[in-house]
């Protein structure tokens, strides 16, 4: 909610002609306001490492949420909400898919509370953060001869701050957000695209419902927000594509930096 209300208020200046949707604007925030994290747990974290402080950094970043937060119209979002409730009550279709979507998400959100048993988190997406947290400061483990340190840092300072925050299970569960955002940004696109109720809610059911996809969103791996990410990019293209307006190319440009900070294979998207 606070990378929302943050990114809100750069998204709806460069909206000019109002080509997005309630939905879109939302989704587009975060993807902005992630850069926040980033920023912050980079800047703080180089000095001092710990629970205080990055409840301090949240804290900041709560205040400078506030006019974001004021903006947001959220009547207009409690109407749409509304309007799904009753289409699913209309059609009994649209309100199994809707069941289906709710029980896949929420499961896959919860076995992120299980204990982590991936290699690849043990290795260093996860240990070298408890690391840090143990040394009380970011930085380069060298004496541990793991190349993995180099790697961009936009989901792993995610991770840095949830781990710090809470603990493990926060730091999986933050991954399974970024499955919730990316299949919601690929409904956005069947919606651009002027695709039926159905289809859309049947987009979210398929992404969410892929095996890797509900494996990853109970981990700390960074493949999930990468394709959270691209698809951000891909709806802000689409976006782009019908209105011509080059605003939308600053809010492109900034999604497609934040797929290279989350891994470098975000690079052949930006290539794209």
């Amino acid at each position: 909610v606070i990378l929302i209300g943050l990114g809100w208020q750069l998204v709806v200046r460069l909206d000019t002609g109002k080509y997005l949707n309630i939905v879109e604007k939302l989704l587009l925030s975060f993807g902005v306001g992630s850069y926040a994290v980033y920023i912050g747990v980079s800047s703080v974290g180089h000095f001092r490492y710990d629970t205080t402080s990055m409840w301090c950094l949240v804290a900041v970043l709560a205040i400078f949420v506030v006019p974001g937060w004021l903006k947001i119209p959220w009547l207009e979002i409690r109407d749409l909400f509304s309007l799904e409730i009753s289409a699913a009550r209309i059609d009994k279709w649209n309100c199994v898919i809707w069941i289906l979507i709710l029980s896949v998400s929420l499961a896959s959100l919860v076995q992120g509370l299980a204990p982590p048993n991936d290699y690849d988190s043990f290795l260093y997406h996860l240990s070298q953060p408890q690391y840090e947290l143990e040394v009380g400061r970011l930085g380069i483990p060298w004496d541990r001869n793991v190349q993995n340190m180099f790697f961009p840092k936009l989901a792993g300072n995610f991770t840095r701050l949830s781990l710090a925050l809470v603990g493990p299970g926060a730091a999986q569960m933050m991954m399974g957000i970024f499955g919730l955002i990316a299949a919601a940004a690929a409904g956005a696109i069947g919606y651009r695209i002027r695709k039926s109720r159905k289809v859309v809610l049947l987009t979210l059911l398929i992404f969410l419902t892929i095996r890797a996809v509900i494996w990853q969103m109970a981990t700390v791996e960074i493949d999930v927000a990468l394709a959270a990410y691209s698809t951000l990019c891909i709806l802000c293209y689409q976006t782009w594509r019908d209105s011509r307006n080059s605003k939308y190319c600053l809010i492109l440009g900034l999604l497609l930096g934040e797929c290279i900070l989350v891994k470098l294979y975000g690079m052949p998207v930006a290539a794209a």
